[in-house]
């Protein structure tokens, strides 16, 4: 079969204009990258909700990083403190964005492996706990109240307090 000019255009261009429709068609309906800074669901290693601050409002609390232990378990480098439409993000867009965001503390030579809210010393003030792994501390005591963090170390074999505040 012998084929003209044009004919040979055509073949050649009818494959362009499919593949270009196939990649404007995957570019509309692909689900959206996250902005840059959002925080990824895959990167939350433990989260809780509560009163974080003391404020009757609740928070989503999340340790959140890639690091890894000698043991090769995942633990996080930050603890965040966001609103909590933070949590329903992550639920259905499987992110959050750095705006909701309150509190943001480098914890990242210390292995954090969980957090959680509640009183750790029955004085009615609700703090949030940070599980360290492998270290003589065995966990991290932040309390937020009236705009200042203050942190102590709550110790494993004593239970006793060494106190400071924490510049976030």
């Amino acid at each position: 079969m012998i084929m003209d000019k044009k004919a040979k255009r055509a073949v050649i261009f009818l494959p362009s204009i499919t593949a270009a429709f196939i990649l404007i068609v995957i570019l509309l309906f692909s689900p959206s990258s996250p902005p840059k800074g959002a925080v990824l669901a895959r990167d939350i290693v433990s989260s809780c909700v509560g009163d974080a601050e003391n404020d009757g409002a609740l928070r989503f609390c999340a340790i959140s990083g890639n690091g890894r232990t000698e043991d090769g378990e995942r633990c996080g480098e930050f603890l965040l403190i966001c609103d909590m439409s933070a949590e329903s993000d992550i639920e259905s867009l499987g992110y959050f964005t750095a705006e909701k965001i309150q509190h943001r503390i480098d914890l990242s030579d210390t292995m954090p492996i969980d957090v959680r809210i509640g009183d750790t010393n029955g004085d009615g003030m609700v703090e949030v706990i940070v599980l360290f792994y492998g270290t003589d501390r065995s966990n991290l005591v932040l309390r937020l109240y009236g705009g200042e963090l203050t942190y102590s170390y709550l110790l494993a074999a004593s239970f006793s307090y060494t106190s400071d505040t924490l510049r976030a």
